[in-house]
C-alpha cells in the first residue's frame, strides 16, 4: 500500500504535485496556530470577562455601600435626637397612663418620623419599636397593616445580637392599606439611651428597591446573564431580574454558600455559568454575578468562524499563488523540454528563452549554449572539411607539374653559378627550398625546427630586398624545437614585422623571434623595435582577430588567416595576442599547446 501510494505520487504531474505540497505546508501550520489561537483566545476571552464581569460586581458593591451609608447617616438622627430618647422613655416610664404628658411624647416621636421621611424618597416607612413592645410608625403610603411590622424571628435575630451598629436585615413585603404590596429591606439599629447606657428601642428604616431597580437597569451582565445580593448571613437582599424558574434563591444560595471570592464555573437548573462575587469589606454583602458560559464561548466561536474565514481565504490565496508558482516552474522546464526534442530531431537552431537568473533561468541558458556549441561544432566541422577540400584542390593545382618549376630554377640557378653571381644563385636555391616546404607533403603540422628553417628562407630572401636594414635574432630552446606546429604560421607573422615594422620606420631594426615552453604551451614571440601603432589602430587589429568576421582589408590578413587556422583547430584558448607601442615597435606573441609528433598521428 505505501509503494502504490508512493508510485501514485510520483506519477503526479509536478504543477498539481507543487500545488498540493504548498497547499499542505499552507494548511497544516494554519491549523496548528487555529488550535493555539483557540485556546489562547479562550483564554483570554475567560480572563476580560472575568475581570469585566468583577469591576461590574465591584461597581454595584460600591453604589450599594453608598446607598447604606446614606440610610446609616439618616438612622443616626435617633442618636442625635435626645427629645426623642426621653419621650420613649417617659411613655415606657408611664405605659399605663393616657394623660397629657403622654400624647405629646407620642406626637413628638411621630413629627421625628415625618421629618426622617422628608429627608429622602428611597424610605417607604419607618419604624419605632420601644422595649415594652410599643410601635410608632409612619409610611408615605399611608396606614400599615400591623400583622407586617414585625418580620419573622429569624430576620430579627442579626439586630437582636447587634450592639448598636447598622444591621441590613433581608427582603420582605410590606402590605399597605392603602397602597399594593412592595418589596423592601431595613436599614435598622438599637437606640440607646447615653444617660443611662441601656438600650431603649428599635429603629428599623423600611427601604424601597428604586436604588437598586435603577443599579440593575444600569447594569446588565452579558446578555442573558443577572447579579444578586447576599447579606452576611447569606439571605437574598436584592436579585435582578433573570428567567429562572421560581424558588431558584433556596437552591443557588445553597450551592454558593461555600465559594470565596473570585470566578468559578457552575452548573444551575442545567445551565453552565460564570460565576463571579464580590464582597464588600465594610457590609459583608456578596454581589454575585451570573454569567452563562456559552456566552463566553461564543465570543470564542466567533473568533474560530472569523479565522476560519480568514484561512480558507488564506488557503484559496495560497493555492492560486502556489498554481502560479508552480506554473513559473513548470512552464519553462515545458519548454526546455519541447526545445530539447526538437534538438533531438535535428533542429540546433532552437532556443530556450532565458527569463530571470534564477536556476531555470541558468539552466536554459547553459542549454542554449550547449545547443549553439553543437551547432558551432558542426558548422566548424563542415568548415574544416571544406577547407580540407579547398587545400587539397590547391594542392592539387600547384603539382600539376612541380619538377618543371624545380628543375627551371635549378637551371637558374647553375647559370648564376657560371656568372660567379652567388647571391642570385643563394636566393634562388632558397625560393626553391620554400616552394618545395608549401607544396610539398600532406601534412598540416610540422616541427617548430622545420618552420623556423622555412623562415630563415624568407628572411634571406627579403635581407636581398632590405639589404642592411634589420637583423634577426633568433632563440629557441631545444625543447620547443621538436614541438608540433601548424605549416605555415611564421611566416606571415614575420612577413608583417618587416613590412609594418621596417617600410615604416628610418634607420635599422632588430627582428627577434623567441620560443620557450611555458606551463604545457609553447610561446613564439615575434618581437620587432619598428614603427609600432597607434592605440586606435592596434585596436581595429585585435578587434579583427578576435571576430573572424570583422575584415582587415588586406592589411594584417596573414595574421588573420593564422589566427583563424590555430583556433579552429585547437579552440579560442590559443591563438595570437599583439602589443604595441607607436613609435618604438611591436610584439606578437603565439600560444599553442606543446605536442609532439606521436600527438598527431
Amino acid at each position: 500500500m505505501k509503494r502504490y501510494w508512493q508510485s501514485l505520487f510520483h506519477d503526479i504531474q509536478m504543477q498539481p504535485k507543487l500545488m498540493i505540497m504548498y497547499s499542505a505546508c499552507i494548511l497544516f501550520p494554519l491549523l496548528l496556530f487555529g488550535s493555539v489561537l483557540f485556546f489562547i483566545q479562550m483564554a483570554q476571552i475567560k480572563t476580560e470577562v472575568t475581570a469585566g464581569t468583577t469591576q461590574l460586581a465591584k461597581h454595584i458593591n460600591i453604589s450599594l455601600n453608598e446607598y447604606l451609608r446614606e440610610m446609616e447617616t439618616i438612622s443616626y438622627m435617633s442618636y442625635n435626637n435626645q427629645e426623642l430618647q426621653n419621650h420613649l422613655i417617659q411613655i415606657m416610664e408611664n405605659s399605663s397612663s393616657r394623660g397629657k404628658t403622654v400624647s405629646q411624647a407620642v406626637q413628638a416621636i411621630d413629627t421625628f418620623l415625618d421629618d426622617v421621611l422628608t429627608v429622602t424618597d428611597n424610605i417607604d416607612f419607618i419604624s419605632i419599636i420601644s422595649n415594652d413592645d410599643k410601635t410608632y410608625t409612619k409610611s408615605i403610603y399611608g396606614p400599615v397593616r400591623m400583622n407586617n411590622l414585625y418580620l419573622e424571628e429569624e430576620m430579627l435575630e442579626p439586630l437582636l445580637r447587634s450592639h448598636g451598629e447598622t444591621v441590613v436585615l433581608p427582603k420582605h413585603i410590606a402590605d399597605f392599606q392603602f397602597a399594593p404590596p412592595t418589596p423592601v429591606f431595613s436599614v435598622a439599629r438599637k437606640l440607646l439611651d447615653f444617660n443611662s447606657g441601656y438600650y431603649i428601642g428599635y429603629l428599623l428604616l423600611y427601604c424601597n428597591l428604586n436604588v437598586l431597580d435603577r443599579i440593575a437597569n444600569d447594569t446588565q451582565v452579558g446578555s442573558n446573564g443577572f447579579w444578586f445580593v447576599l447579606t452576611g448571613s447569606d439571605q437574598m437582599l436584592y436579585a435582578a431580574e433573570n428567567n429562572l424558574e421560581k424558588g431558584w434563591e433556596t437552591q443557588l444560595i445553597s450551592r454558593l454558600q461555600k465559594q470565596t471570592n473570585g470566578s468559578h464555573v457552575v452548573e444551575f437548573m442545567g445551565t453552565k455559568y460564570l460565576y463571579v462575587q464580590n464582597v464588600s469589606s465594610k457590609t459583608g454583602f456578596r454581589v454575585v454575578c451570573m454569567l452563562p458560559y456559552i456566552e463566553v464561548t461564543q465570543m470564542g466561536t466567533m473568533t474560530i468562524v472569523l479565522f476560519v474565514i480568514l484561512a480558507v481565504a488564506i488557503l484559496l490565496l495560497a493555492v492560486l499563488c502556489s498554481a502560479m508558482i508552480a506554473k513559473s516552474i513548470v512552464l519553462p522546464i515545458r519548454k526546455m523540454r519541447a526545445a530539447m526534442k526538437r534538438a533531438q530531431e535535428g533542429d540546433l537552431t532552437v532556443t530556450v528563452p532565458a527569463q530571470g537568473k534564477n536556476e531555470l533561468g541558468e539552466l536554459a541558458g547553459n542549454f542554449n549554449e550547449l545547443v549553439c556549441r553543437i551547432g558551432g561544432l558542426i558548422e566548424t566541422n563542415r568548415n574544416i572539411d571544406m577547407q580540407r577540400k579547398i587545400a587539397e584542390m590547391e594542392a592539387l593545382k600547384s603539382k600539376i607539374n612541380p619538377h618543371f618549376l624545380y628543375n627551371t630554377l635549378e637551371t637558374i640557378r647553375m647559370q648564376a653559378v657560371i656568372n660567379d653571381e652567388t647571391e642570385i644563385a643563394g636566393s634562388v636555391t632558397s625560393l626553391a627550398k620554400m616552394l618545395r616546404y608549401s607544396i610539398s607533403g600532406t601534412d598540416d603540422f610540422v616541427t617548430l625546427e622545420k618552420e623556423i628553417t622555412h623562415v630563415t628562407h624568407y628572411l634571406y630572401l627579403q635581407k636581398m630586398r632590405y639589404q642592411d636594414k634589420f637583423e634577426v635574432e633568433i632563440h629557441a630552446s631545444p625543447a620547443s624545437m621538436s614541438c608540433q606546429v601548424l605549416k605555415l604560421t611564421l611566416q606571415p607573422i614575420v612577413e608583417n614585422a618587416l613590412q609594418h615594422g621596417i617600410e615604416k620606420k628610418k634607420g635599422k631594426v632588430l627582428l627577434q623571434l623567441t620560443a620557450e615552453l611555458l606551463h604545457g604551451n609553447l610561446h613564439i614571440y615575434v618581437k620587432d623595435n619598428g614603427a609600432g601603432m597607434n592605440e586606435e589602430r592596434l585596436h581595429h587589429v585585435r578587434r579583427a582577430l578576435e571576430d573572424k568576421d570583422a575584415k582587415l582589408h588586406g592589411e594584417h590578413i596573414g595574421l588573420q588567416n593564422v589566427q583563424s587556422r590555430i583556433q579552429l583547430i585547437f579552440g579560442t584558448a590559443y591563438g595570437m595576442q599583439i602589443n604595441s607601442t607607436h613609435h618604438e615597435g611591436t610584439c606578437v606573441e603565439l600560444k599553442l599547446p606543446a605536442r609532439s609528433a606521436s600527438m598527431y598521428g
